[in-house]
């Protein structure tokens, strides 16, 4: 009698959970090449290439070939993607969802909203190792000392009490302006460089994104002076 391939050898690996948290945080025909799935999860792309070979000959992903390029799409219609796989990672993310729309709303009605340049979701939460007593970490990217000083005072005075309320769960926020985050990033200092090799963007910029942008305009203004 065939078998199917047992869940404990799909996942088998960090770098295989970081993938498939990939492909089930987008839509079902969400398709992306190798090299971009690695940068995506901060991963090396040679670990990212075993994982995805390993996902493909598991029938969970599928590949299609564009010149050198390789594609990944998930298999939507194998049953242990389809009905096993899906629904517990759209469960993890439900509660990461629920999470993001809190904040942004209450972002939105402390007027606080437009100061914001990133919003990250970091820590055990997004790497699903939460418990029950977890605090959710959340890393917040302003433009200047002046505008983390007032949504520090918001998350104190209000929305982190909001938030227990709701969530019952304790809200830990780290704050910085752009320059001091930029330059943690470079600098591989904690908890940034911890940060990093595990995230989700609730709103705005991807701090990579954000970094290639400021380093651009850096040697811009080189180049104009």
């Amino acid at each position: 009698m065939p078998t199917e391939i047992p869940l404990n050898i799909i996942l088998n690996t960090s770098t295989k959970l970081k993938i498939l948290r990939l492909f089930f945080s987008h839509t079902a025909d969400f398709r992306v090449p190798g090299r971009e799935v690695a940068r995506r999860i901060n991963m090396s792309a040679p670990a990212v290439h075993a994982a995805l070979k390993d996902l493909f000959s598991q029938d969970v992903l599928k590949i299609e070939i564009i010149g050198k390029q390789h594609i990944y799409s998930l298999n939507s219609k194998n049953r242990i993607v389809k009905d096993i796989l899906e629904p517990s990672f759209k469960k993890e993310l439900s509660l990461q969802e629920d999470i993001k729309l809190f904040l942004l709303k209450k972002f939105e009605e402390s007027g606080v909203n437009h100061k914001i340049k990133s919003l990250i979701l970091y820590g055990s939460l997004q790497r699903a190792k939460a418990t029950g007593t977890s605090d959710v970490d959340i890393a917040i990217i302003v433009k200047n000392a002046e505008n983390a000083k007032e949504i520090e005072d918001k998350i104190i005075g209000d929305i982190a009490r909001q938030f227990k309320e709701y969530f019952g769960l304790n809200l830990d926020a780290y704050i910085k302006p752009e320059a001091e985050f930029i330059n943690r990033i470079e600098k591989k200092l904690p908890p940034v460089s911890t940060l990093m090799e595990s995230y989700s963007v609730f709103f705005g910029k991807d701090p990579r994104d954000l970094k290639n942008y400021v380093t651009k305009r850096n040697k811009d203004k080189k180049r104009r002076t």
